[in-house]
């Protein structure tokens, strides 16, 4: 695991690891039921964080030179609602 974050205002959390894989769990439901309340979607690329947003509808995802912000509910996948942004690995000091 990479990356762990904890939603404050709903009972999931988000995790990002080296198998290319974001999880987000629903802690309180995934003991009754293994499948219920869990998102898992693959990348190309291997994110390195996750944060989830307050109210616990978006999250985002780092990766090595980009990121995006995703909304999401217990029952789809990820949708994307920004386009990828580039991270430029210089500062621009103008």
């Amino acid at each position: 695991m990479l990356s762990i974050s904890v939603c404050r205002s709903r009972s999931i959390i988000a995790t990002c690891g080296e198998d290319f894989f974001v999880r987000i769990w629903n802690y309180y439901e995934s003991e009754v039921d293994e499948k219920r309340g869990i998102i898992s979607q693959q990348f190309k690329d291997l994110p390195y964080c996750v944060s989830l947003h307050p109210c616990g509808q978006f999250i985002a995802i780092a990766f090595g030179t980009w990121y995006t912000i995703c909304e999401f509910n217990l029952i789809n996948q990820l949708q994307g609602i920004r386009y990828p942004k580039r991270l430029s690995p210089f500062v621009d000091n103008s």
